[in-house]
This record gives C-alpha cells, structure tokens and sequence, in this order.
C-alpha cells in the first residue's frame, strides 16, 4: 500500500512556476510591459523571450501565464493562479520535446497544440502554450507553427522561449514581439542568492559575478561542484602547454568532469580563459579574483589571440552541448571541442 501511495503520489511544483511577475528577480521594465499589456488587453498573441541561459526567461513566461490566470486578482493566492503552480490548469500548456528521445520539439507536439487551440479556455481569458526551448522544433514542427501564428487568435497566447534566437526560422521571428533579457545587477543577485543559499557575501559575489548576472546559473552553481573544479579546469588547460596536441583526449576527460553537466563545466571554463586574457591584457580585474595566481600562469602559457579565440569557441559549446545526450555523443563532442580549442591556444600568434 505505501509503495501504491508513492507511485501516485502528485509531482513536486516546479521551481519555474513558482514566481509571480512581482516575484521575478530584475528585469523590471520588461515585466511592467508585460502586466500592462496585458491589463489593458494588448497582450500580442506571441512572445519571444530570448537571452543568456538561466537569465530567467522560463520564470518570466510562467510568471505571465499566472497573471493570465489570475485575470486581475492577485496571481500570489489566486487559486486559479495556483493551478499554474502545480501544472492542472486546464488552459497552460508547456511543449518541450521532454517526451522524445532526441529531446526535440516534433511535429506531433505542434499537431497537439493545433488541437488545443481550436477549443475556447476552460478557465483562463486565454490559453498559454510555453514553447521552451524553441529552438528544439524541428523543421515540421516549425513550419506547423508558423501556420499557426499566421492566423490571428484573439483567445491564445504563445510564449517562445530560446537561448538562441537565430536558430527560429525568421518567419516566426517576425511574427513574435521580441523581448530580450538582460542581466540582473551583481548587488541584486548577490543578495538574492544569499536569501536563497547558506552563503557567505563574497561566495555570494563571487557567484554573481562568474554567472554574469544570470539567477539560474548562479544558483545551478551554487549547488555545484563546478566552482571546486576550476583549478582542476586550469590545470587541464595547461596541459596543452606542456603536451601539446597529445594531450586531446586528457583535456576532454578533465573538462568533461569539471561541473555537473558539460554545460556547465565548458562554461565555467569560459570564465578562465577569459579571466586568463584580462590578466595579460590588463594585469588584473579577473572575476575568479580567488584564482588569480593559477590564472596568471595560464596567461603566460598562451598569448592573447589564442585566449580570446578559445574563450569564444567554448562560449559558443555551451549553447550547443545540451544536445548531445548519449555517452558516445558526448565523448565525440567534447573531443573535437577540445581538439579545436588545442589548435586554437596553440596555434594563435603571440
């Protein structure tokens, strides 16, 4: 009977529904046109929240679809708002591609949504479908969209959300109002993880800083092994400096293990290289200001061009590594990153 309790037991809220647009850390002006577009019923029917992974962007889209909800009562008690919360609101949807094994958004999750929409909401002045990560759709599922949007629905809402806009089809661009997030102030969010975490203020900061004013991120990192791991990071990084190019696979295995997620640790090692270039450029100002011994022995290993380029080719893994999910695909991915970051720190003029 307790295994059957269990087993039925309803999912845990999720964490991303848990903010009102009052609740939101920063962002302000784009949450004060949001509340009031939509009070005064001029809400377009689609949204593109794009920005830095973990700016809050799926907060943001949650926070709006409980205002929807809520329709003018306060979304923090409104029950209807609180449906929101615990995913059994009859008319919030969230398309993902979670369901597929290529985690990509299909055209069947579109034909769905298509389904949905031609049916009046239960409950809420408009349906809201949250398309997070759009960038998932494939090129049906995009296609099958964009027919969607080219026809006005005054009673749907559709909330894009994506790292990277570039990779929507530009038709659908256009069709969405684009609000780009920015990053939160490093005092705001210093003081906002430290409400959040048992940390100490230059914890708190210096977490803050590495996350570039991202709450999602930094709160991903303080729960983390990744910032434990930058001098391992370093250390791995240098090994192409005694080594070489036979260093490849090493590099891969330590970057690899460097933070919970690749991700995560190709990230974190961004923050290096680029730590690594300010300190030969300027001789200080690293935001890994408790590694700056480390990172000088990393700016003297590789001139300014190699560090620059290799920072960039990295930042631009981040966006991509969530797509590989299997062990071989992420062992193949990670080496040819790591070769073509070899050649690039190795091979730049000094």
């Amino acid at each position: 009977m307790m295994a059957k309790a269990a087993d039925t037991a309803p999912a845990p809220p999720d964490p991303r529904r848990a903010c009102t647009l009052d609740q939101v850390l920063g962002h302000q002006a784009v949450r004060r046109y949001l509340r009031q577009a939509w009070r005064q019923r001029r809400l377009p029917q689609a949204i593109l929240l794009s920005g830095p992974e973990g700016i809050g962007k799926s907060t943001l889209a949650w926070a709006l679809a409980r205002e929807i909800a809520a329709d003018g009562r306060d979304p923090a008690t409104d029950p209807k708002s609180l449906k929101v919360v615990r995913g059994v609101h009859p008319d919030m949807f969230e398309i993902s591609g979670k369901s597929t094994v290529s985690r990509s958004i299909v055209v069947d999750e579109i034909r769905r949504l298509e389904d949905r929409a031609m049916t009046a909401p239960l409950e809420a002045p408009r349906k809201v479908f949250v398309i997070d990560p759009a960038d998932r759709m494939n090129t049906a599922a995009a296609n099958a969209l964009l027919k969607i949007l080219e026809e006005p629905h005054g009673r749907l809402a559709f909330v894009l959300v994506t790292s990277v806009p570039h990779r929507l089809l530009d038709t659908i661009r256009s069709r969405c109002a684009e609000l780009r997030l920015e990053p939160v102030a490093i005092d705001e969010l210093a003081a906002w993880l430290r409400a959040h975490r048992p940390l100490d203020e230059p914890r708190a900061r210096l977490l803050a800083a590495l996350a570039e004013g991202r709450p999602g991120r930094a709160l991903q990192w303080a729960d983390s092994r990744c910032l434990d791991a930058r001098r391992q990071t370093i250390d791995a990084l240098l090994l192409f400096h005694t080594h070489g190019f036979a260093a490849v696979f090493h590099v891969a295995d330590r970057l690899a293990g460097a933070g919970d997620s690749l991700a995560e640790g190709i990230a974190v090692a961004v923050t290096l290289l680029r730590d690594a270039l300010v300190l030969a450029m300027r001789g200080d100002g690293a935001l890994n200001s408790d590694l700056v011994d480390n990172l000088r022995r990393l700016s003297e290993a590789f001139p300014p061009p190699g560090l620059l380029a290799a920072a960039a080719r990295l930042e631009a893994a981040a966006a991509e590594a969530p797509y590989f999910y299997t062990p071989q695909a992420k062992a193949h991915f990670m080496e040819c990153l790591v070769t073509d970051v070899g050649k690039l720190l190795l091979t730049a003029p000094g």
